[in-house]
């Protein structure tokens, strides 16, 4: 998958986003993948890579709703952040804050996630920056922490309701961050002739 986006294309250097990701299974109960990122907003650029681990477990049997599924997942990643201070004018091209800021700094942190779904409901959870990693340059190891990678929760519920010629697909998000108050997200999708085009499809297929 490639993702791209570019905000507010009239103002200079306005957010600019690139993703590059791979996930697949490796067998029935095994999935890995990968993700590279590219985040830039004015003159401060964030780069990083992350690998991840999924583990599908079947929960009981089949019934009405379908198979039952645990799926638990884990990730690491790496950052690197810098702030291109060529590309800022500045009165005193001698300011220590600006010589400081120029270095790239590092933080790799670890991710956690679980969902429980079947045909029509799933509920999870997930976790970044477990270990609420700090940014370092290798040239200021003595100078501290500059900033902190902070630990996120997410806790999702959605429902799918099947009908004959649609479906509903309402949900509910629930983020919270350290000092910031709770933040509820709803979604609500909606499948139209959902099945029809792909049995059309099909059956064009089968006639060429």
């Amino acid at each position: 998958r490639l993702n791209y986006r570019k905000q507010w294309t009239r103002a200079i250097q306005g957010p600019t986003t690139a993703i590059a990701s791979y996930h697949g299974p490796v067998d029935v109960k095994n999935g890995l993948g990968a993700l590279a990122f590219s985040d830039r907003i004015g003159p401060t650029v964030r780069n990083g890579i992350q690998l991840g681990y999924a583990y599908h477990l079947p929960v009981g049997f089949a019934g009405p709703q379908g198979q039952h599924k645990l799926s638990m997942g884990f990730s690491v990643k790496m950052m690197q952040y810098r702030l291109a201070v060529e590309e800022i004018f500045v009165t005193d091209q001698g300011d220590p804050a600006f010589a400081d800021a120029s270095n790239q700094y590092f933080a790799g942190d670890v991710s956690f996630g679980m969902i429980f779904s079947n045909d029509y409901l799933f509920a999870g959870f997930s976790v970044p920056n477990l270990i609420q990693s700090g940014f370092r340059t290798p040239q200021l190891q003595e100078a501290g922490v500059l900033s902190r990678l902070y630990r996120h929760y997410f806790a999702l519920l959605g429902y799918r309701f099947v009908y004959t010629d649609m479906t509903i697909e309402p949900s509910i998000l629930v983020r919270k961050i350290e000092s910031t108050p709770y933040q509820i997200e709803g979604n609500v999708k909606l499948y139209l002739a959902e099945n029809k085009v792909f049995k059309k499809q099909a059956d064009i297929t089968v006639s060429s």
